[in-house]
């Protein structure tokens, strides 16, 4: 399939845009922060005196929708905005100049790519991964962890794969290389470990709350803790844990979280005396804690 443009006709009027903005920005920009910035800049070119009331008559929102993708364009170094009460100053940058400015000083730090080896495969590799290159406001952002964590290539593309849909994708892949850092990951074959690791700890979730009769809640904080000890700590096997839990259920209905962490420490222990009340595993429960 091709795509074509057929010669115009008549001159109805045009918008020069940035490619730097079609390459680095629109990618990653919700619909109406897209919107917004090309019918302000519209106005703007115009000399129409754009403001919040007009752009957002024209695309039927409200002025603060408007005035809030217009702080989205701000976090992207791209627009400056002067608060006022009232009437905000809004401000279109020139991209030309944030890029060349934001490339002259990346050149001046010492974290500087061609001085890196480390770096420049990484990035590469990133790069070849993505629809749209790295920016290198995204890359400055990378480097601090990256020295300080010299994870494979591999694992920083799979970060980003996992990032793609986000609008702030490099801070989302950075949650997730920090993530998969602090559970010892550093390869690729570890990242995918790992994902199988937790996707065999929410299924064990899951079937816990199923058997306590509550197949639709998400765990808390507090059950999986609970469900991690008496996997982990006390090594029992899903299996026994679940037999467990239909024998307190068939005696008490909806066992608190307490109850039932006293149980398995009772069993865990090696404790043979008959079991004890509900309110005297409660107690022996808090002491323990």
């Amino acid at each position: 399939m091709s795509i074509q443009m057929s010669t115009a006709q008549f001159d109805l009027g045009m918008t020069a845009i940035e490619n730097l903005f079609l390459e680095e920005f629109m990618p990653y920009a919700e619909g109406l922060d897209i919107k917004v910035y090309l019918l302000g800049l519209k106005l703007l070119m115009e000399e129409k005196g754009p403001t919040l009331e007009r752009i957002a008559s024209r695309l039927s929102v409200d002025p603060m929708d408007v005035l809030t993708s217009f702080r989205y364009w701000e976090s992207q170094g791209i627009v400056k905005i002067i608060d006022d009460d009232t009437d905000p100053d809004i401000f279109y940058l020139s991209i030309r100049n944030v890029y060349l400015e934001s490339n002259f000083s990346r050149k001046t730090l010492p974290t500087s790519l061609e001085a890196n080896p480390y770096l420049i495969d990484v990035f590469r590799e990133v790069d070849h991964s993505l629809a749209v290159a790295l920016s290198e406001s995204e890359r400055q952002q990378l480097i601090p962890f990256l020295q300080a964590h010299p994870v494979s290539p591999e694992v920083v593309a799979m970060a980003f794969e996992e990032a793609r849909r986000n609008r702030y994708r490099a801070k989302k892949a950075l949650e997730h290389l920090r993530y998969w850092v602090e559970h010892g990951v550093e390869d690729l074959e570890g990242v995918l470990e790992l994902k199988q690791r937790l996707n065999l700890r929410a299924m064990q979730y899951k079937e816990v709350l199923r058997s306590l009769g509550k197949p639709y809640d998400q765990p808390t904080a507090g059950d999986k803790k609970s469900i991690d000890i008496w996997l982990d700590e006390y090594n029992f096997s899903l299996e026994d844990i679940l037999t467990k839990l239909t024998e307190i259920t068939l005696r008490k209905r909806n066992p608190s979280m307490a109850y039932l962490n006293a149980v398995f420490k009772n069993q865990f222990e090696g404790t043979d005396k008959a079991e004890p009340t509900d309110s005297g595993l409660d107690e022996l429960f808090r002491k323990r804690r």
